[in-house]
């Protein structure tokens, strides 16, 4: 005789919802969602040496260069929340990913713009951003800051929580001056 038990079926079926959840959570940790909020982006995928045009709800991966262009403003956003805002002509390149259990290094080279990042703590492990101007490199796991790179108007300014920066010299080839 079979016996059907609600709780067992309900709990299953959860259970099964929630490992789907941390398994595209998991898939999600080495990629970025752009937002067009105004105007226009484009994108220059990893390996191309052709830029197209971005649309919202694209996805963005380590190599790939996303450039804002006149009067338009997009937004990448993080798996746990992050975000960075991109100025009007900014070019910012998803440089470098890594993963591990608990942690996430994520480096970003700012090319050329402005850029506004909302880093918030992950619940699960850390994530780590480094954001690269010419003349800096910015770490930091929670915060929020504006970085410009813009010749002769590079500059960092930190409103919430703290950030690590160090000035550098990129035109030697050296990292940390």
């Amino acid at each position: 005789q079979r016996v059907n038990n609600p709780d067992k079926i309900t709990f299953f079926v959860f259970k099964a919802g929630f490992n789907f959840i941390a398994d595209r959570a998991e898939e999600k940790r080495d990629e970025a969602i752009l937002s067009v909020n105004k105007g226009e982006a484009e994108i220059t995928v990893f390996g191309s040496d052709e830029a197209e045009k971005a649309s919202t709800s694209q996805v963005i991966l380590e190599g790939d260069k996303v450039k804002s262009l006149d009067d338009s403003y997009v937004t990448l956003y993080f798996y746990n929340g992050t975000k960075v805002k991109l100025d009007q002509n900014t070019t910012l390149s998803f440089t470098e990913v890594e993963s591990s259990e608990s942690n996430d290094f994520i480096v970003l080279d700012l090319i050329e713009g402005r850029i506004w990042v909302d880093e918030v703590p992950s619940d699960e492990g850390q994530l780590e951003l480094k954001v690269k101007p010419d003349v800096m490199n910015l770490i930091s796991f929670e915060g929020k800051y504006l970085a410009s790179n813009i010749p002769d108007d590079e500059y960092v300014y930190v409103f919430e929580d703290r950030i690590s920066a160090e000035l550098v010299d990129r035109s030697a080839g050296n990292d940390v001056v």
